[in-house]
């Protein structure tokens, strides 16, 4: 059985809902030593993911006008401070996922992406601490939002 755990990251900022698989535990509730290990394991791999999410963003830093050939602009940096602030706020929210992906928008804005299946989240850091949010999900409307 799946059981919706519902988390609020701070005032205005988009709600992240995860999912957890309680079928595998055992009638007391406790976790076997292999399922333990399996956490540990998983746990590693999500901090590795946050760590490559900051890399991403350390790489955009770097970034000039034209970065893609095509005339791309450059994030300036408080954007990509203001970016590194918001990454920073999500990693210390217990039941927030890392990005799927973090990239550099064309107009000088930070992307960052959560596919998951079907469903889609969007947060493009437009001004520094202030994003415009996209939720896509199967048999639902688009919505958007914008934080500050």
């Amino acid at each position: 059985m799946s059981q919706v755990q519902q988390s609020s990251l701070a005032p205005s900022l988009v709600p992240i809902t995860v999912f957890r698989d309680t079928s595998g535990l055992s009638p007391s509730g406790l976790a076997s030593s292999e399922e333990h290990e399996t956490h540990k394991a998983w746990v590693g791999r999500v901090k590795e993911l946050w760590n490559e999410r900051t890399d991403d963003l350390l790489r955009i830093r770097m970034l000039e006008d034209d970065w893609d050939g095509l005339g791309a602009q450059a994030p300036n940096a408080a954007l990509v401070d203001s970016a590194i602030d918001l990454l920073k706020i999500l990693r210390h929210e217990d039941r927030a996922y890392p990005p799927t992906r973090v990239v550099a928008g064309p107009t000088g804005t930070i992307v960052f992406e959560w596919q998951v299946e079907d469903t889609y989240l969007e947060a493009e850091i437009v001004r520094p601490f202030g994003a415009e949010w996209m939720l896509s999900q199967p048999g639902h409307p688009t919505v958007h939002w914008d934080t500050q």
